[in-house]
C-alpha cells in the first residue's frame, strides 16, 4: 500500500519508512550545513533549519492535498499525515524559501550563504525522499513501449539524476573553482530533471499538457540562467 511500508513497531507506535527518511534526511543536511557556516552562530542555524524543514514537510503537504487529493483540503489530519507519503516538491519549495527568507532575515544571516550551503547538500535529502517514493511505490511510471510490461523506474531515475548527478555537479563545482553559485546551479540542474523526467510518469494532472513539476522546473531554469547572467556580470 503506497505510504504505509513500516519498519517496525516501538511502543506501540509504527515506524514509517517515510518519515524515517525525512528525519535523516534532516539530520544530514543540518550537521553538514552547520559545518559550511561555522562562521555564524550554530545555534541561529539550527533553529534556521528546523523552521525550514518545517515549512518544507507543511509546504509539501499542502501542495499535494491541493493538487492531488482536493476532497481533503479541510481535513487537518489528512494534511499533517505525512507517514502516508505523498509529497509535492513545489509545495515545500514555495513556503521553504518563504520561511527561509523570513528566518535568515530575522537571524541576520546573508540569504545567499544559507541558500548555497542547502543547495549544497540538498541532493542528499532528495535522494533520500526518492528511495521513500521508491520503496512506497508512489510514483508510477509510464510503459516503456506499448508492447513492454514494464514501466519506467521513475523513482530510480530521479534519485539518479538529483541525488547522485547534482552532488556530483556540486563536488566538480569545489574541485574545477566553478564562478557560479551553488543555488543557480542545483535551480538549473533540479528543473532540469522535473523537465525532463516528469514526462516518463503516469501523470493525469496536468496543465497545458505539463505536469506541475515540469512546471516548476521551467520556473527553476528561468530563475537559475537569470542569476547565472547576473553572476557572469558580476
Amino acid at each position: 500500500m503506497i505510504g504505509f511500508y513500516t519498519l517496525f513497531e516501538f511502543l506501540a507506535s509504527k515506524v514509517r519508512f517515510y518519515g524515517l527518511m525525512y528525519a535523516l534526511s534532516f539530520l544530514l543536511i543540518n550537521k553538514l550545513v552547520a559545518i559550511k557556516l561555522h562562521k555564524y552562530d550554530s545555534t541561529k542555524i539550527n533553529n534556521v533549519m528546523f523552521d525550514v524543514f518545517l515549512g518544507l514537510i507543511v509546504g509539501g503537504r499542502l501542495g499535494y492535498i491541493l493538487a492531488y487529493d482536493t476532497e481533503n483540503i479541510f481535513n487537518f489530519y489528512e494534511i499533517m499525515a505525512i507517514w502516508k507519503g505523498g509529497m509535492a516538491a513545489y509545495g515545500g519549495f514555495v513556503i521553504g524559501i518563504i520561511v527561509l527568507y523570513w528566518r535568515t532575515k530575522a537571524v541576520s544571516i546573508p540569504l545567499k550563504d544559507f541558500t548555497d550551503a542547502l543547495a549544497t547538500f540538498l541532493p542528499i535529502g532528495l535522494f533520500l525522499g526518492r528511495l521513500a517514493n521508491l520503496v512506497n511505490g508512489e510514483i508510477v511510471g509510464k510503459y516503456m513501449s506499448e508492447h513492454c510490461a514494464y514501466r519506467h523506474p521513475v523513482s530510480v531515475y530521479n534519485m539518479l539524476f538529483e541525488g547522485v548527478f547534482i552532488s556530483c555537479v556540486m563536488l566538480w563545482k569545489n574541485k574545477y573553482r566553478i564562478k557560479l553559485s551553488e543555488t543557480s546551479l542545483f535551480l538549473f540542474w533540479y528543473g532540469m530533471s522535473r523537465l525532463i523526467l516528469d514526462y516518463f510518469r503516469e501523470e493525469n494532472d496536468l496543465l497545458y499538457h505539463f505536469t506541475y513539476g515540469q512546471l516548476l522546473g521551467i520556473i527553476f531554469i528561468f530563475i537559475s540562467i537569470v542569476m547565472i547572467l547576473q553572476e557572469r556580470k558580476s
